[in-house]
């Protein structure tokens, strides 16, 4: 019986096998199946699936299911000699033997005798071959039409399910790309502010002022750019108002004043005296620099130091001159509508530095405005504030001319020195902030303008400013506006063949010569009259307004009653034009030459 048992149960294993690979090609034509009703509806519908995860569960599931219905459906002993009888041609030795293992008889042990000889002789392997199942072409069809429709069927996206993914997907994409774009802009322009000490906060939070509208928070790039552009015109205001403020203007007299220093003689300070009526601080103060270490290590000859000291003398003379020079306020106040008497008071509060006094001398100026009196305060202010830096600069001036003594500086003079550095330091502080400023009045710019591109452009159609467009021409009526162009609607946008270019504005006078023309614009002035008679022009009026006339009386434009009174009009006007073009001008008297011409303010 051993014999017996061995074959059979090595038949059995092979079946189980047979059975398993059967059951797989199967259940992959199922699966194959599956997954190609699978893919129609995704691709009919736009669906978006994971198609890794199901190609590797489906394979996954083929597999097991394959493995538990093949274990499951395994025949028992008998049933495998059965089979193995069958295959091996032995007329169900093996399954009789088995069934009378037991039975003492001679007949049974025969039977097993006879069993055991044929099992001896039963190859497993010839008997129960490993065969390819029947239905493998159908499984490799399936698959390779599986495959084939992955390639080719196309996408219908009847639902748009899959189209509205991808336009989520591209506005993410917007939404990551603007806001890097943004955030990068904005430390940018960040460390521009830190120089120009630009410092944007919120009142009742104390925290920046965009911090309500952080990139980070915004779900729509469009919102993103806005809240961009809002922040940019935030900043652009703040650094608009710095431009007018007090200290611009301050520091704008204060160049204006220095402009006009003059250089008094050649010597150590030629080029200090050169960079300050530039208006560059930081240079002026460093040749200042040099000639006090030049004169600490004793490097300044005596002739050089005398030619310092003359140099400070003359510059302390002429920043007391510019100090106190007023007629550049008292006329720019004037302008204003400003009497003199009135100019000179304000100037007068101006100087004593004292807010409130000045508060009450444009209260007493009933013509101006508000806005104008606030606009004097701060002119008045920053005129003085810097007469009162250059007298600050001439009275340092004086103590270091005053303290040179042969090659060295005493006491008095290093005081002087470190005075008129204070000053320099301040004024070149002050530079800093508004050069500062106006570099970052060009980045806001700048940024504006990238910005207004990424805003300004695209669909357009029906006054959709969300989503503009520029495109071609499209049929269609519409009363709606809209940023872009094409389509139906007032377009706003350029047209789909313009291209941006480059170009640069040049100002230029032309050089014209003035002609005889008709009069344009005309002013009132104060002034005497400039006796004498335009004959020519009265003359060329009259004649022109003769034939218009006759034109009108031929053509019966004028009713006939009147023909007469309009024939006597035009003809009083010929006699005296004729009068005038025959009469000899009359011989001039020796008179004044009359007064140059006032304005008056006046416009006609």
């Amino acid at each position: 019986m051993e014999e017996i048992r061995r074959v059979v149960k090595s038949a059995g294993h092979r079946l189980v096998v047979l059975s398993f690979l059967r059951l797989v090609t199967l259940y992959a034509i199922a699966g194959a199946i599956g997954l190609f009703v699978a893919l129609v509806v995704q691709r009919m519908f736009g669906l978006t699936w994971p198609w890794q995860t199901i190609f590797l569960s489906t394979g996954g599931a083929v597999v097991l299911a394959a493995i538990v219905t093949a274990v499951a459906q395994r025949k028992d002993t008998l049933g495998v000699a059965r089979e193995l009888d069958d295959r091996a041609g032995l007329r169900e030795s093996l399954s009789t033997a088995m069934c009378v293992a037991k039975a003492e008889d001679p007949w049974s042990k025969v039977v097993v005798e006879t069993a055991r000889q044929r099992a001896a002789a039963v190859k497993v392997r010839e008997a129960v071959p490993m065969e390819a199942p029947r239905l493998w072409p159908f499984a490799l069809g399936s698959a390779a039409a599986l495959a084939l429709a992955w390639f080719v069927m196309p996408t219908w996206d009847v639902l748009k399910i899959l189209e509205k993914q991808q336009v989520e997907a591209q506005k993410q994409q917007e939404l990551v790309a603007a806001r890097s774009e943004v955030e990068a802009a904005t430390k940018k322009l960040d460390a521009i502010l830190e120089k120009a000490k630009v410092e944007f906060k919120d009142e009742k939070t104390d925290e920046p002022a965009d911090s309500a509208a952080r990139a980070a928070e915004l779900k729509n790039p469009e919102e993103v750019r806005r809240a961009a552009v809002k922040r940019l015109s935030d900043v652009a205001d703040r650094l608009s108002d710095m431009k007018d403020s007090e200290k611009a203007q301050q520091m704008e007299a204060l160049k204006d004043q220095l402009r006009q220093l003059r250089q008094t003689s050649d010597g150590p300070l030629h080029e200090f005296q050169r960079q300050l009526a530039r208006g560059n601080f930081d240079q002026a103060k460093q040749e200042l620099e040099n000639l006090a270490k030049n004169m600490a290590d004793g490097k300044m000859s005596p002739e050089d130091a005398a030619k310092a000291q003359k140099q400070l003398e003359d510059l302390a003379k002429q920043l007391e001159k510019l100090a106190g020079d007023k007629k550049e306020l008292q006329e720019a106040l004037e302008k204003q509508g400003l009497s003199k008497e009135q100019a000179q008071e304000l100037m007068k509060k101006a100087a004593s530095g004292n807010s409130e006094e000045i508060q009450k001398a444009m209260e007493a100026m009933k013509q101006l405005s508000p806005e104008q009196k606030q606009a004097l305060m701060k002119q008045a202010m920053a005129q003085m504030k810097a007469a009162q830096q250059m007298q600050q600069m001439s009275d340092a001036s004086k103590q270091m001319a005053e303290g040179m003594q042969a090659q060295k500086m005493d006491q008095q003079g290093a005081e002087g020195m470190q005075g008129m550095m204070a000053e320099l330091s301040a004024a070149e502080q002050m530079s800093g902030e508004m050069q500062a400023a106006m570099a970052a009045m060009d980045e806001v710019n700048a940024q504006l303008a990238a910005l207004g591109k990424c805003l300004g452009t695209g669909d357009g159609q029906d006054g959709d400013f969300g989503n503009p467009r520029i495109g071609e021409w499209s049929e269609g009526e519409s009363q709606r506006q809209g940023s872009g162009s094409g389509g139906p609607g007032k377009g706003l946008g350029p047209s789909p063949e313009a291209a941006a270019t480059d170009y640069a504005v040049k100002k230029d006078k032309a050089k014209v010569n003035t002609q005889e023309g008709p009069i344009i614009g005309s002013r009132l002035v104060w002034g005497e009259q400039v006796r004498g008679e335009s004959r020519a022009a009265f003359s060329q009026a009259v004649e022109a307004g003769s034939e218009a006339a006759s034109e009108a009386l031929e053509t019966k434009q004028v009713p006939r009653p009147y023909h007469n009174a309009v024939r006597q009009y035009f003809g009083t006007l010929t006699d005296k034009a004729g009068d005038k073009k025959d009469a000899k001008p009359a011989e001039k008297k020796d008179e004044k030459p009359a007064e140059d011409a006032k304005d008056s303010g006046g416009g006609k």
